[in-house]
């Protein structure tokens, strides 16, 4: 398939493979809202007006993971509905902001950017190491 082809698949594309392993190297597939397929890039190259992100790693800590489960599984399941292990969107969207987030048509909060969330972590890392370093020069002037 040439990068100017379109592909229809009624809404629906599966595959019986999409449990195999890969090997070597690969890329990650998104689907974006006018329902295109590319990879992301993140080379310096493509990009402009960079400019370093704020994230407030208090925020980030206050995040809380859930279980629950789908409200469409419990009417078809019932009991046996799978519990699932998550956040809840609209907390990601209001503690640490838009961009971790999508939104559906209507403009609601649709569901969370998890493949950009791991980003959140960095500014709570740096100030663990921070606090780290601070502690162990305390310790190392009480050696002395």
């Amino acid at each position: 398939m040439s990068t100017s082809s379109t592909f229809s698949a009624d809404g629906q594309i599966t595959s019986p493979g999409c449990r195999v392993n890969i090997s070597g190297p690969y890329n990650v597939l998104y689907v974006n809202t006018a329902g295109q397929f590319g990879i992301p890039s993140s080379t310096e190259r493509l990009k402009q007006d960079i400019v370093p992100a704020t994230i407030d790693p208090e925020k980030v800590c206050q995040l809380e993971l859930v279980h629950f489960r789908y409200k469409e599984d419990v009417a078809e399941r019932g009991d046996e509905a799978h519990v699932q292990l998550g956040l809840i969107a609209e907390q990601v969207e209001e503690l640490i902001g838009p961009d971790f987030v999508f939104y559906n048509e209507d403009g609601l909060v649709q569901g969370i950017h998890f493949e950009v969330l791991s980003f959140a972590l960095l500014p709570v890392v740096k100030q663990q190491q921070e606090r780290l370093a601070a502690i162990e020069a305390r310790l190392s002037k009480l050696e002395k």
